[in-house]
């Protein structure tokens, strides 16, 4: 059941130019996150890494409208799980935005985390 709703998390849309990008869809996110955090301590471990990279790896996206979209889930996701889990929101982070923009990107996450 899981893997089916994170792949609702992501969505393909095309530009006009017809490029195809990768959208997150926040609301999904949240209620997956939700759905996850009713589980048992070990599904939760295992399950909102994965989450938590597929929120970064979209934050990559050059598109400044799916970077806030991502930002905005990302500070949802982290008050959801509380300061508990921050060093492992922020290690993702870390992984997914090592170069670059990106590095002004991961600072704007950081910083809307920080504010939420």
């Amino acid at each position: 059941l899981l893997p089916s709703l994170q792949a609702l998390v992501i969505t393909e849309k095309k530009d006009k130019k017809g490029f195809k990008h990768k959208v997150l869809r926040p609301q999904v996110t949240l209620a997956v996150l939700k759905l996850i955090n009713k589980l048992p301590e070990s599904v939760i471990e295992k399950e909102v890494p994965l989450l938590l990279g597929t929120v970064c790896t979209t934050l990559k996206s050059r598109d400044q409208d799916v970077r806030d979209g991502a930002r905005n889930a990302l500070a949802k996701i982290a008050t959801e799980l509380g300061p508990t889990k921050l060093v492992d929101i922020l290690s993702a982070l870390e992984t997914s935005l090592c170069e670059g923009y990106m590095l002004h990107v991961r600072a704007a996450s950081v910083h809307s985390i920080l504010i939420a």
